[in-house]
C-alpha cells in the first residue's frame, strides 16, 4: 500500500500511525544504471551492501539487515517539543528521516588485447 506524501518547505513527508510497518521503493525511470544505499534514522539499512538499480526498474528495502535477518522498518512515536524550532529538538535530527544515496555507474570497456589473453 502506498503511503500519501506531503511536501513542506521543499521536503517530502509521510504521515503514519506509530507501529505501522513500511518499506522503501526506489524507482529508476531512466536508461542508466545506478547503485543505491538507504539510511533510516541515520542508520544504514543494509550495512556493507549497495543495491543495483537497473534501467526502468525498482529496488525495495524492507527493513534493517541484521546478520541474515531483516527487521521491518516501523513508524515510531517521535517526541516533539512544540515550543522549540525543528533544529533544536532534543531528539536526533535524523530521527524520522529516510535518505537514499544514489550513485551513478559507468561502463568500463576492456580492449581486445586485455591482460586476460594468453598471447
Amino acid at each position: 500500500r502506498v503511503i500519501a506524501e506531503k511536501e513542506v518547505d521543499r521536503r517530502m513527508y509521510v504521515l503514519a500511525k506509530p507501529g505501522q510497518t513500511f518499506e522503501v521503493v526506489v524507482r529508476n525511470h531512466s536508461r542508466a544504471v545506478y547503485m543505491v544505499r538507504l539510511f533510516v534514522d541515520g542508520v544504514e539499512a543494509e550495512p556493507g551492501y549497495v543495491k543495483k538499480l537497473r534501467a526502468d526498474d525498482e529496488t525495495r528495502f524492507r527493513g534493517f539487515l541484521c546478520k541474515r535477518d531483516v527487521h521491518e522498518f516501523i513508524f515510531a512515536q517521535t517526541p516533539v517539543d512544540a515550543s522549540l524550532p525543528p533544529s533544536a529538538q532534543p531528539s536526533c535530527n535524523q530521527v524520522g528521516e529516510v535518505r537514499a544515496l544514489i550513485y551513478a555507474t559507468r561502463s568500463v570497456r576492456v580492449d581486445a588485447s586485455s591482460s586476460d589473453d594468453d598471447s
